[in-house]
This record gives C-alpha cells, structure tokens and sequence, in this order.
C-alpha cells in the first residue's frame, strides 16, 4: 500500500437533517435479499450544497415475484423522483446509477447513535404546494 496526501480528503459527519434531501445515485449492486429474492443496493449520495453534503445512505429494491407491485412501486417512485420516464420491460441495476432525485430523510437509533435513513422517494408531481391565484 502508498498513503498519498493528495487524496487525504476531510470526511463530513454531520448526519443530513430529518426531511427531503437531493440525492444522487452513486452505484448499484445486484444482490439477494434475505428471503432469497433478486434485490439491487442502491448507493445514494448527499449532493452538494446541502447539510450532510458527501454522506451516503442506501436503499433497496427487492423484485419478490409473489408481491410484483412491491418492486414496481418502489422501482417507479425512484424514476419519477428523479424526473427519469421507464417504460415497460427489462431493467438493470445500471439503469440507476447517475440519477437524481429527492427522498425523505429520517434520524434512527443505531446502538445509541443517531443515524440518517433514506425513508423514501418524493414524487415531485404529488408534492407540488398548492398555489392560489391573485
């Protein structure tokens, strides 16, 4: 191994705050759930400009065929989140990576520590405030 300086980089530890929280997909990982189903980890990223900026949260689509709307769902909030239209068919774990979008953020307790947990994505269409005309 060589320690090089220049890549010595300050980490942020600051926990972004309980909310909606820009993120940015960094990697995908297909994987196997627990019970045995096709599950792809996503890597989700803090984007700048934001408190936490540089943490990194996950989150995970799980295709159980038993339950298909369950990975549909989830598979679609992601998409709409990320203002990224998919349409019927085949899609790989790649197709995540590089995507933006906004999640709600939410603190747990993890062994007496708080940390930050990506609850879910926002839609952006269901989430417009309401405007009243003058």
């Amino acid at each position: 191994m060589k320690y090089n300086a220049e890549y010595d980089k300050p980490r942020n530890y600051e926990l972004p705050v309980p909310g909606p929280c820009k993120v940015k997909i960094i990697d995908a990982e297909e994987t196997v759930s627990q019970s045995g189903n096709p599950m792809v980890k996503l890597k989700c990223e803090v984007v700048r400009g934001q408190i936490g900026q540089g943490h990194n949260l996950f989150d995970y689509v799980v295709d159980n065929p038993a339950v298909p709307e369950q990975f549909n769902t989830k598979t679609g909030s992601i998409f709409r989140s990320c203002l990224t239209s998919i349409g019927d068919g085949d899609i790989t774990y790649q197709s995540f990576i590089g995507m933006e979008g906004t999640v709600m953020i939410r603190h747990e307790d993890y062994k007496g520590m708080p940390t930050a947990k990506l609850y879910y994505w926002i839609d952006p269409e269901q989430n417009k405030e309401d405007t009243i005309p003058f």
